[in-house]
């Protein structure tokens, strides 16, 4: 007798349409579950510094500056129109209540990491897979692996890594971009997973899970055989700042 494999995403469907059933009958989960995690990034993780990154809110300029950059860190240099700390295709995609920091971490050798945290707000639809973003911003993706990276909490976290290239008429670009998904004690490289246990604590614990997206990129203009090496370090590193324990579950009632 033949074994048929029963798929994840089959088991997801499933869980969802007992979701859709319950909620149907129960009304909305009536409990928030926060993400183990601060939402602010540190001004500097080891020997990385951060710069902030602030976005002019004029539509015809929508330049992007460095905080290191600017004089004045209220106005554009280039309009005079207001800075933001969101760009205003961000604005105009992101749900409202959805929490976005972003800063570029440089050490003395000129080597940057570009580091992301978005936390969902009432809506959950504020992150979703890179993968569905990245082409469109030119990107390829020639590979994806889940990584165990060691963390100074004395634990490891898993991250999924896409190897991206990037070119036009003057150069090829290399990057890597690390992610990995932070919920209320609950962590997970894998988006499949994220929308399981968002499904599985909205049935069986009636809480409405927020999540946490962190992501990290760092650019080369060439293959650098250490430049994974160096983005886990970083990794390592950073997990530890941003990682909090002290979390709490609040009625959305209230």
């Amino acid at each position: 007798m033949q074994e048929y494999r029963i798929k994840p995403y089959i088991i997801l469907f499933l869980l969802f349409l007992v979701a859709i059933i319950v909620v149907q009958k129960t009304g909305q989960p009536g409990l928030t579950r926060e993400p183990s995690i601060v939402s602010v990034l540190p001004q500097s993780i080891g020997q990385w510094t951060g710069h902030d990154i602030l976005n002019c809110v004029n539509d015809k300029c929508r330049s992007s500056f460095l905080t290191r950059d600017l004089e004045n860190t209220s106005l554009c240099p280039q309009c005079g129109s207001e800075l933001d700390s969101l760009s205003l295709a961000e604005k105009n995609i992101l749900p409202a209540g959805t929490v976005l920091r972003k800063k570029l971490y440089e050490n003395v050798l000129g080597n940057s990491f570009f580091v992301s945290l978005v936390i969902t707000g009432k809506e959950r639809s504020g992150i979703h897979r890179p993968q569905w973003c990245l082409p469109g911003q030119g990107y390829r993706i020639t590979g994806s692996r889940v990584v165990e990276i060691p963390v100074q909490t004395g634990s490891n976290v898993k991250v999924m890594l896409l190897d991206l290239t990037r070119e036009d008429a003057l150069q090829k670009e290399y990057s890597l971009y690390a992610y990995w998904f932070i919920g209320n004690k609950r962590e997970t490289p894998h988006h499949r997973w994220r929308l399981f246990w968002t499904a599985y604590d909205g049935i069986f614990h009636g809480a409405s899970q927020r999540w946490a997206y962190i992501a990290i990129m760092t650019r080369r203009k060439d293959q650098v055989a250490n430049y994974e090496e160096e983005l886990q370090r970083f990794i390592s590193e950073l997990y530890p700042v941003i990682h909090n324990t002290r979390v709490h579950t609040q009625s959305e009632k209230e």
